[in-house]
């Protein structure tokens, strides 16, 4: 769903966990509990980064009760881009930890877009499996649009019947998802932990339209076809510093309130 650097990875069967993983969290869900108890999350996002080598930004830590603390990023795992803007050329782990912490100030959100009030995070797992992608987001409120349109389609071979499989169609612009990893022809695996084998697309829809808060969609590439994951740039084409300057510029939000 994203543009700008791709990595194509060719299908294999499942296994481990996806070599990709994008999570989307809402900085003012006032309602979020952890799913381990029910303390309250904190609003911080809650990532310790380090620069482990030159260009390799890494998880380093989570906080207990983050928004991040519960969702598919792990500690180790390589961080690819924060809200679209590329880390790549991130020149140290304090530029990208004062970016999350500018994130956290809400005047950055213009209540238009899409992505307003959203921190997104994609991320690389080391030996996962690279045909599958892990996609989760946070829900601002129960009905809010997550903004994705579902198929079937079928597939067959020579030593399996033909199988129906559920997959995705579209991807809307004003829609939660829009920021994702998720690619139009991406076969859905799972949603939130089960199996979508045997789910019809009305059921995979209503699953996703009626989770109360976190809606986890793990997919996997067409058979014998590459799987093209993007991790967005923005159009200056300069540094990490001036994309994000770029990102906060088109982003803020000006109040009767501001100084």
């Amino acid at each position: 769903a994203e543009s700008g650097v791709t990595i194509a990875t060719q299908y294999t069967e499942p296994q481990s966990r996806p070599a990709f993983v994008s999570t989307t969290v809402n900085l003012h869900h006032q309602h979020q509990h952890s799913k381990n108890n029910n303390k309250r999350r904190s609003q911080k996002v809650g990532l310790g980064l380090d620069m482990v080598e030159e260009g390799v930004l890494r998880v380093t830590s989570l906080q207990p009760y983050s928004l991040f603390c519960d969702t598919p990023i792990r500690v180790g795992d390589r961080v690819l881009s924060i809200n679209s803007v590329d880390c790549h050329n991130c020149p140290s782990a304090q530029a990208a930890t004062n970016f999350l912490q500018k994130l956290q100030n809400h005047q950055y959100h213009h209540n238009n877009r899409p992505d307003a009030g959203c921190v997104t995070v994609v991320a690389q797992v080391k030996d996962g499996n690279p045909s599958l992608v892990s996609t989760t987001i946070t829900k601002p409120t129960p009905d809010a649009l997550v903004g994705i349109v579902l198929s079937s389609s079928s597939s067959s071979s020579s030593s399996s019947p033909r199988r129906r499989h559920i997959v995705v169609k579209g991807i809307l612009d004003d829609g939660l998802l829009v920021n994702s990893l998720l690619n139009v022809g991406d076969r859905l695996v799972s949603i939130n932990g089960q199996e979508c084998s045997t789910m019809s697309v009305c059921e995979a829809t209503q699953m996703i339209r009626f989770a109360e808060s976190t809606v986890t969609l793990v997919t996997m590439c067409k058979p014998g076809m590459a799987s093209v994951v993007s991790t967005s740039t923005t159009t200056t084409g300069g540094s990490f510093d001036e994309e994000v300057a770029a990102y906060l510029l088109a982003t803020t939000t000006t109040t009767m309130d501001d100084p």
